[in-house]
């Protein structure tokens, strides 16, 4: 089984509103998702992002775009609310360089 990965997943629907929904009941399949903004959300997963591209995909309409992409979070700077915060750093001490 792969270590958990934290993928940043950002989805553009540009002639209709997001389906956070739909999108919402795919990542209930990750270990544990944060929606960052309306598009774009955070999963701790330790499945591949070939895997959530085609999760992700298939609740999609085929004009819609995908980006999935690995997170180091070792490496952050930047302000974000508190719920944020402490998605991102609630198992910090389990990553490579962790405190």
């Amino acid at each position: 089984m792969r270590a958990d990965t934290t993928f940043f997943v950002t989805v553009n629907c540009d002639s209709r509103p997001i389906p956070n929904q739909q999108i919402e009941s795919v990542l209930y399949g990750a270990k544990d998702w944060l929606r960052w903004s309306p598009d774009t959300y955070l999963i701790r997963t330790n499945l591949d992002a070939e895997e959530w591209f085609q999760r992700v995909r298939k609740v999609l309409d085929p004009k819609d775009n995908i980006f999935v992409v690995a997170v180091d979070l070792t490496q952050k700077a930047g302000w974000m609310t508190n719920l944020a915060i402490n998605w991102v750093v609630r198992d910090e001490a389990a990553l490579p360089g962790g405190q």
